[in-house]
């Protein structure tokens, strides 16, 4: 329980900063329907993920170099704390139950790619 809310917190955090980078960045930007577009988070084609978000911050001199390198530690973590729990998951015995239910040749066993 301890890890699901350490990943919501780190999860969390990294979504409310990409949140706060999209409205610092859209202060710079005129105000447009093409603009707007570009941060919803509702459009599939929107263009701004956290990384490029935080770059352009930095490039239009709206974040620190400090800033931008907290940023890129928060993602690090972020995508190490849910890679690993999405490892975990292939090895709880509660995984490997539902795999032999619904998979009885793998014998338990993950999928393989």
């Amino acid at each position: 329980m301890q890890e699901n809310t350490e990943l919501g917190e780190v999860i969390l955090g990294a979504s409310y900063v990409d949140e706060l980078l999209g409205e610092l960045i859209l202060t710079r930007c005129i105000d447009d329907e093409v603009t707007r577009k570009m941060f919803d988070p509702d459009d599939p084609s929107r263009s701004f993920d956290l990384a490029s978000k935080a770059k352009w911050a930095f490039c239009l001199g709206l974040i620190s170099r400090k800033e931008l390198n907290h940023i890129k530690q928060l993602m690090r973590t972020r995508n190490k704390v849910a890679h690993e729990t999405v490892a975990g998951l292939f090895e709880s015995v509660q995984y490997r139950k539902i795999l032999k239910q619904r998979f009885p040749s793998s014998a338990g066993n993950p999928p393989s790619h």
